[in-house]
């Protein structure tokens, strides 16, 4: 048998994405090694679609921070070894994208309405620039199946140039098969993947040595990047999230202008040019007159993916006199190493909890989650990138603790829809970060999501093995809205009065006391949930457009309240429990 790549390795010790997403668990694997993501699991039950008319799509994910979709169909070979996946389940792809940018939603599945939905709009209002579609699977690529996609990517962009007149999107279509991922674990785990030397020659520059890092900076033809993206392609993008993004004839199409400048003006090209950053093992150089020799050990470029990819996509080598400026950085330290690749990928731009992870507030909450039993809190810091795709144990992720404290306190708009402006803005951050906010009510507020998130899941699970009730089949359309998890979290906040049956001054205050675990939390928050969500339908009008309108979210958080004032005499002794397990301010 053969030896297990890492990356399957790594997807195989998953469990936690095994047993809760079947044949959908690669594909999230998938999506949080590309993208880094740290929430998964609240990735997954939104971006999910699931069901058995899903139009030959399983997942749609729009970031809009990233200002990036990806819509993808997954596929799980019995016989992984076989030489590649069935091509039939890419040219299905022309099918998802068809429905998903053409047809009217309410002519949709239920799963996808929400989905085709948040897609059109974000196209529309130009909210994204790239829309990935992957087909994910466990067999080898085959060129059966990229010529497939090639014809999925076509017809995908002739769709948004009909449809969606003036847009700026770039379609990129990736087969992930067992070799792609393992490229993207390898460029997790092992940054610089070309390990061969390169001399390069006519090169003028300078060297800059700091304590855990040194630097030679150059100017070197262009006719080298060139060479290297022909025999290496995507693999000497190994350590940039963003691979090369192809090019087209427009003048909006920044690769494209870039291919015209080499061909009509090289000689100015290094000015029009903002430079590279690249990785690498080693490097020596020797001066020879006015113009040195430069030898390197290894290369990954962090920064000018799509410089080097448009000069390697030349027709023929860039003439001789074109130069492009660049840095080529050897570091030994994995933590400046991640933070020299965090800082430098524009699509990984520091995030705005990054520049609030070291303030007094965030440093007690860390220090408070020390002694909240099977926690773990990082206050805004990110771990490394290994740590996101093996899974920490009892993370709190620091954007959906944000995010939730948000919802709890009756903004479910921002917290669904602005996450890092939770983090940015300083008014909205002191309203969510402040000296009332204290680890035992993060725990509170976070379970509830959970809480929430897990009774979704279970109604999807239903669903799919046919055990699903007509009345959980509403409860179920309602959660599919993109959003619903938000909105139905704020609501059940809103209620937090009624529930306990009497009034709270300072809802920062409430709690079930510092030793209660957040799965311990979600537990006692179950009752709760259960006697709360047959009524989520009453949310509806609050729902649509992703959770745009304040208004319509406060006035159907009030129908929604109404309903649950009412349950006071029939539940009362659920509320009481309830009741005696929270700690009041």
């Amino acid at each position: 048998m053969d030896k297990l790549l890492a990356s399957e390795q790594a997807f195989q010790a998953r469990t936690d994405l095994r047993s809760s997403y079947g044949e959908n668990a690669r594909l999230l694997f998938a999506l949080q090694t590309k993208f880094q993501i740290e929430d998964i699991d609240t990735v997954a039950e939104e971006a999910l679609t699931g069901g058995s008319d899903d139009k030959k799509c399983d997942l749609v994910y729009v970031n809009r921070e990233g200002q990036y979709a990806v819509v993808a169909q997954a596929y799980e070979s019995l016989r992984p070894n076989k030489e590649s996946a069935l091509s039939n389940k890419a040219s299905d792809l022309n099918t998802a994208m068809s429905w998903l940018l053409i047809w009217d939603s309410q002519r949709l599945p239920a799963q996808l309405q929400s989905a085709a939905e948040q897609l059109q709009d974000v196209i529309k209002n130009n909210i994204i620039s790239n829309l990935y579609i992957w087909y994910v699977h466990n067999c080898s690529e085959s060129a059966n199946v990229k010529s497939e996609l090639d014809n999925v990517e076509r017809n995908a962009y002739a769709l948004l140039e009909t449809y969606f007149k003036g847009h700026s999107i770039e379609v990129h279509s990736t087969e992930v098969g067992k070799n792609k991922l393992d490229e993207w674990y390898q460029a997790i785990i092992t940054p610089i993947l070309v390990s061969e030397d390169f001399d390069i020659e006519n090169v003028n520059g300078y060297e800059m040595i700091e304590k855990d890092w040194t630097a030679f900076i150059a100017s070197i033809p262009a006719k080298y990047l060139y060479t290297w993206f022909n025999k290496y392609q995507t693999k000497l993008f190994s350590a940039n999230i963003r691979d090369y993004l192809g090019s087209r004839q427009s003048d909006k199409n920044i690769n494209s202008n870039i291919k015209r400048t080499a061909g009509t003006d090289p000689q100015n090209f290094w000015i029009y040019n903002n430079g590279l950053t690249a990785l690498v093992n080693n490097y020596k150089y020797s001066s020879e007159g006015e113009k040195g020799k430069l030898i390197i050990s290894g290369i990954s470029i962090v920064n000018g993916a799509q410089t080097t990819g448009a000069l390697g996509s030349l027709d023929s080598v860039p003439d001789e006199s074109a130069y492009v400026p660049i840095r080529f950085v050897k570091c030994h330290d994995q933590d400046v190493v991640m933070k020299i690749i965090r800082y430098n990928n524009s699509q990984n731009r520091i995030k705005a909890s990054d520049f609030r992870s070291n303030d007094f507030i965030q440093s007690r909450l860390r220090e408070e989650f020390e002694k909240i039993p099977d926690s773990k809190y990082y206050g805004g810091r990110r771990g490394s990138a290994q740590d996101i795709i093996r899974r920490t144990p009892n993370l709190l992720s620091s954007d959906t603790v944000a995010q939730t404290i948000a919802s709890f306190h009756g903004n479910p708009t921002h917290a669904y829809n602005k996450k890092a402006y939770l983090w940015e803005d300083d008014v909205a951050y002191s309203k969510i970060f402040n000296d009332n906010l204290h680890a035992p009510h993060i725990v509170f507020v976070y379970s509830l999501f959970r809480c929430i998130e897990d009774y979704k899941h279970k109604l999807r699970k239903k669903e799919s093995e046919n055990e699903i009730l007509d009345n959980e089949e509403k409860e179920l359309a309602f959660l599919r809205n993109r959003g619903a998890t938000y909105l139905l979290h704020a609501a059940i906040a809103y209620c937090i009065e009624n529930i306990l049956n009497k009034p709270i001054a300072n809802k920062f205050g409430l709690s079930f006391g510092p030793s209660i675990s957040p799965e311990a939390a979600k537990e006692l928050w179950k009752p709760i949930v259960q006697v709360a969500i047959p009524f989520s339908p009453t949310l509806e009008s609050g729902v649509h457009d992703s959770l745009q309108s304040k208004e319509d979210v406060k006035k159907a958080m009030g129908i929604f309240r109404s309903y649950i004032a009412g349950l006071q005499l029939i539940h009362g002794e659920s509320f009481q429990m309830f009741a005696n397990s929270c700690k009041l301010p």
